[in-house]
Order: C-alpha cells, then structure tokens, then sequence
C-alpha cells in the first residue's frame, strides 16, 4: 500500500516518490473488505487532520452530536443561571457515574474583593474581558496536553458539581443539592486541577 499526496502526486515531505507502507495479511482479501478498510482509513485520515471533529465509528457520531446538542444546551441556559450565584468549586466528571469517572477536572475561583469587580464596562468591554478569560483558560489546558498526552476516548457523559453559594429557595432546573459531597477519585484515574 503506497500514500500519495492526490493533489500533488507527491508524499506530503516533498519526495517525488510516494512513501510505501507494508502491510502484510495472511488472509485472502475480498472485495468487501477492502472497501471496508479504505473506508475506515478515510474516516481516520479526516479525523487526524481535523477535518472532521470525531472518527466515524458505528454509534459515535450520533452520541457526539446528543453531546454537543446538550453541552451547548448546558452553555446557553444552565450555566449563566447557575453561575449568577458565587459559584467557588467546580468539578467536571466525564464518564458514565458521578461514582466512576474516567476523568475529573477541578475548578477554584479565587474571591476577589466585591469592590474590584463592581466597575462599570460596556457591553463591549465585557465580551472582550469574557474572550480573553475563555482564551487563558484554553491556552492553559492546550499547554497541559501538549506535555501530558492523555488517549482519546469515545463521547462519553458530563457531569458538573458545583459549590456555590444558594438560598434554600432557589431552584436550579435540572440540578439537586446536596448539603455535603466528597469526590472519590482513584489513583488510575485522570485527575486534574485548575485555579483561576
């Protein structure tokens, strides 16, 4: 089997000859295979280079699309509402239980004094303060997984746990409270700790 870049009828290096990969089967390949593994060779080729935001495997697309019409359902709703009050923790489980999670990250907001945050901006003001907050926070996990590679895992569920400051008459929709909780997180397990 040779890579060839199609554009330019060259390998993406610059070679004029094409780079060979030897892949060597001992069973007899039908033509219903081979389609089968060209497809899942596209599909990971147009996954690696970004072209696509996840690979293409039998039910992972239709999860990821439930994910990420509910994360932005979250961003949109759940989260302003939830975060007008002094929210000081947050704790982001990806995984099936709240019990077992894959990963946890681990949010502290430092208290800053009431005055400093009562300036008056604009509209403007506060989009670009709120970008360039969204940017450092990014910039930081991007910086993290460069030096910590951590394997992709399939769409899974999100769970977020907040420590904030409520009145017992407030009713957040789609949250419970709970008076005390303790994260168990194993030791196999990806664990993680942002303060802002």
């Amino acid at each position: 089997m040779a890579a060839t870049d199609a554009k330019h009828g060259t390998t993406a290096d610059g070679d004029d000859e094409p780079t060979d990969l030897h892949i060597p089967y001992k069973v007899p390949l039908d033509g219903e295979t081979q389609a089968a593994m060209i497809g899942a060779l596209v599909k990971y080729l147009l996954y690696q280079r970004g072209q696509i935001p996840w690979r293409l495997v039998h039910g992972a697309a239709k999860k990821a699309r439930a994910l990420v019409f509910s994360t932005d359902s979250l961003a949109q709703s759940s989260l302003p509402l939830i975060f007008s009050h002094r929210v000081r923790q947050v704790a982001l489980l990806f995984g099936a239980s709240i019990a077992n999670p894959r990963e946890v990250w681990l949010l502290k907001f430092q208290q800053h004094d009431s005055k400093a945050g009562s300036e008056v901006l604009t509209l403007s003001d506060r989009e670009r303060r709120r970008r360039l907050c969204v940017q450092k926070i990014i910039r930081t996990v991007l910086g993290y997984a460069t030096q910590h590679f951590v394997s992709a895992v399939a769409p899974t569920s999100i769970h977020l746990l907040f420590k904030a400051e409520v009145h017992e008459d407030d009713i957040l929709q789609g949250f419970v409270p709970r008076p005390s909780w303790k994260l168990r997180v194993l030791k196999s397990k990806t664990h993680k700790r942002l303060h802002a």
